[in-house]
């Protein structure tokens, strides 16, 4: 070990030296009359120059982290998962529940402890020397450098999360794994054995609430969160076990209306990071073709505050909050190795910094920075076949300064100019792109059989139609050739169908009503959702949809009043209703040469496209519809077909 740490000075010298004797005043200083337990811990170390360093880096940089206090939060955080899994209900009715039990969670009632102010002595020593343990008996810990340490390992928090002795907790709980199964030096493998274990135990994904961070101890058994919160708990594994890794993630999906995305990377022993995420991406896997997600920017989270940081860098001047988290690193290159770079010209000479924004569904948001020299900024390692724009951050906003374009894979840039000579023809049949979701699904609809029957157990059932096409978004109505009457009808799932149906109608003779009667089938939802029983099959609403318990044997049907004839079915998978719907209304945009969207008019949908004639070419647009819904999407218009960005 002594040799080892020799071999680690010069790095040490150089990449981890203290930024100097101020930020560790200022940090002291801040402490206030708790300083005396910090300058205790470095008395502790003064014969220890590595673990001095590694105590300095964490008092450097506490200023900057505090964590919530609120009774009210912590009942929601102690309560959540076991209300979920007690009731079988969805995140959101748990939080309801909760709602009920504790009152509305308000953020007032969250009292901000910094932890400078309150941490101890004995608490900090304790934290540095177990990661010290745990980093030089690992047989992976010699590859890992003391810088690397210092930011995967020796931290003993994420964010705002309760400050918890929690180290030895997480070792006891997961280190026996890698015992058992004799792990070798590995920990891509350690991280595979953990992956394995965490799925399957049940995680309630919280879609719709944004809580502080749950902390260590929370999540050791209440697996209710975000992906935030699934990201926190992989990082507090991995350092109990002295495993080098951290969270990536982008401040805003480049491809679709939601925010960010967060996921855990882990550093093999070659240097090189392999990403995944806990449930869905196996630590050294690879998504599924046709499910992985644009990136576009890509940040890391560090625990130090990073000097190149815009928020560091240019500490007196408005820059946009999304862009103000100091403990973030640009990480692009490592994911996107083609160089494809874009050199921006810029005209506004009072200004020093120039944005980089992508879409979301109604608005430009800034992703990254760069400084302006010579006239231009240069954005470097981009991700291809996204749609980005340039500008400037003025009285709180971002305003264009550029057209949009896309970097194709190629590195050639496509500018997005409107073409107010070359005008076209659009015939629209969505506002949204296919969301990625989609391809678990398309294949649910195959060998799905619409039947009728006189018996209510269906075992007189005749087969009026069976479904032999992968699902789409649209609508199928199909004409019935049977002459014989039934009493109840139904939808019955394909193999591994979960009865994914969204709408059904039965006509009977020439009526343009469909029949009525009582709904019966299967009983209960996936999770017991209220929104997704049998119910959701015949509600007149596209957006529901029925998602059976178990893949295979469920149905959703309807008990009439008398038999009768059936001589058409309209049926509607489950889908994001974002398809033309007929009596809406939309609006089509156009982003014009102002730098901002214009109208190319409005019309009420007759059939399930609408119809634009003379509309400039060669730039972007979006459909609004002013009747429902929020999620819309840039496109382009190519050979007649929308190409969604």
């Amino acid at each position: 070990m002594k040799n080892f740490i020799f071999i680690l000075l010069p790095i040490i010298i150089v990449s981890c030296q203290p930024s100097g004797k101020k930020r560790l005043n200022d940090a002291l200083k801040f402490a206030g009359e708790n300083r005396i337990e910090l300058e205790k811990v470095l008395k502790h170390y003064e014969n220890d120059s590595l673990k001095l360093k590694a105590a300095m880096f964490l008092i450097e940089n506490m200023p900057f982290y505090y964590a919530y206090e609120s009774k009210q939060l912590d009942q929601y955080k102690n309560n959540l998962y076991k209300i979920a899994i007690e009731n079988e209900c969805s995140d959101d009715e748990a939080i309801q529940i909760a709602q009920k039990r504790f009152g509305l969670l308000s953020n007032n009632t969250f009292r901000k402890v910094y932890d400078a102010h309150v941490i101890t002595a004995d608490y900090l020593i304790k934290n540095i020397d177990q990661s010290f343990k745990i980093w030089r008996e690992k047989p992976w810990g010699k590859h890992i450098s003391f810088s690397d340490f210092c930011e995967t390992i020796l931290p003993y928090r994420i964010g705002n999360e309760p400050l918890e002795d929690w180290r030895e907790v997480y070792f006891k709980r997961y280190q026996p794994l890698l015992d058992s199964l004799g792990i070798d030096n590995d920990p891509i493998k350690a991280c595979q054995i953990i992956f394995d274990h965490i799925k399957e135990q049940t995680w309630v994904f919280n879609y719709k609430y944004q809580f502080p961070h749950l902390g260590a101890l929370n999540l050791l058994d209440n697996r209710f969160g975000t992906c935030d919160d699934r990201c926190d708990l992989s990082v507090y594994i991995m350092r109990a076990l002295g495993i080098s890794g951290g969270i990536d993630f982008i401040l805003q999906h480049p491809d679709r209306m939601h925010k960010g995305h967060s996921w855990n990377y882990v550093t093999d022993n070659n240097g090189k990071y392999t990403e995944f995420e806990l449930y869905d991406l196996r630590p050294g896997s690879k998504h599924d073709p046709g499910t992985e997600i644009k990136k576009g920017i890509i940040y890391r989270k560090y625990f130090s505050v990073q000097k190149n940081s815009l928020p560091m860098v240019y500490r007196n001047k408005p820059i946009p909050p999304i862009l103000s988290n100091a403990f973030m690193r640009d990480v692009s290159d490592l994911y996107f190795k083609e160089e494809l770079n874009i050199a921006i010209p810029c005209s506004e000479k009072k200004e020093n910094i120039l944005y980089l924004s992508v879409f979301d569904n109604k608005n430009w948001i800034p992703v990254a920075w760069t400084e302006i020299k010579n006239k231009r900024g240069i954005f470097r390692h981009l991700e291809s076949e996204i749609a980005y724009i340039a500008g400037y951050y003025q009285k709180d906003q971002f305003k264009a300064s550029s057209c949009p374009f896309i970097v194709k894979k190629n590195g050639k840039t496509d500018y997005l100019k409107p073409d107010y000579e070359q005008r076209q023809k659009m015939i629209l049949t969505r506002k949204h792109s296919t969301p990625k979701w989609w391809f678990w699904y398309k294949k649910r609809t195959l060998n799905g059989k619409f039947q009728g029957a006189n018996r209510i157990d269906f075992k007189d059932s005749v087969t009026l139609h069976t479904i032999t096409h992968e699902a789409t978004m649209n609508s199928y109505t199909v004409d019935i050739q049977e002459s014989k009457r039934f009493k109840y009808l139904r939808y019955l799932s394909g193999i591994d169908g979960c009865c994914n149906m969204a709408e059904v109608r039965f006509y009977t003779d020439n009526s343009n009503k469909p029949v009525e009667g009582i709904v019966i089938g299967t009983e209960g939802s996936f999770q017991n959702d209220p929104n997704r029983t049998k119910k959701a099959v015949f509600d007149n609403n596209p957006l529901t949809f029925y998602d059976a318990n178990e893949p295979n044997g469920a149905w959703a049907g309807l008990s009439l009043d008398k038999p009768q004839r059936v001589t058409k079915i309209y049926y509607q998978f489950r889908n994001d209703d974002n398809n033309i719907r007929v009596g809406d209304t939309y609006e089509l945009m156009f982003w014009s040469e102002s730098g901002k969207w214009e109208s190319a008019g409005k019309q009420i949908a007759d059939k399930e496209q609408v119809t634009y004639d003379n509309v400039p070419s060669r730039t972007l647009y979006l459909l609004h519809n002013h009747s429902r819904g929020n999620e819309e999407r840039i496109f382009t218009y190519e050979n007649g077909e929308q190409i969604w960005w």
